[in-house]
């Protein structure tokens, strides 16, 4: 006679996000038009930045992604629309050497025990912005397929 034994498959993963350091632009004068700031996941701005930035570091969102488990990942970038000012769009990432710019990207190989992502956008600037420093941010959503 033979037995056939149904178990429940437990399967647990996790993946962590460590911030190690948020995208930061240089101040820009305020034109009273709109603007844009173009920043790439590499630390630069592009030809296409059409704000007046006065000295300062440009600095990409810098974080490392961990995960227990082998499988792929899906990574999505969006903004959180927080300052009527301010909005972000056009994400870029640059996740184990190859830059992304379509969302979310979907089939990426797993970090295993550490892989790190850049963060890039392009920050448009609306002509009735006020002065002083602004904060908006976005949100970065990792899961394991």
């Amino acid at each position: 006679m033979n037995t056939l034994l149904f178990l429940p498959l437990l399967c647990h993963a996790e993946i962590v996000i460590e911030e190690l350091q948020r995208a930061e632009l240089p101040p820009a004068l305020l034109s009273g038009y709109r603007t844009k700031i173009v920043l790439t996941g590499n630390n630069q701005l592009t030809n296409r930045t059409t704000a007046e930035m006065l000295s300062g570091q440009v600095i990409s969102g810098h974080y490392r992604l961990k995960s227990d488990s082998d499988r792929p990942i899906t990574i999505n970038l969006k903004s959180n629309k927080d300052d009527k000012y301010i909005g972000l769009r056009k994400f870029s990432l640059v996740y184990k050497g190859r830059t992304y710019k379509n969302f979310p990207v979907t089939n990426l190989s797993s970090p295993g025990a550490g892989a790190d992502i850049f963060i890039g956008f392009t920050a448009i600037v609306r002509s009735r912005a006020k002065e002083g420093e602004r904060f908006p941010s976005y949100t970065i959503d990792v899961f394991e397929e």
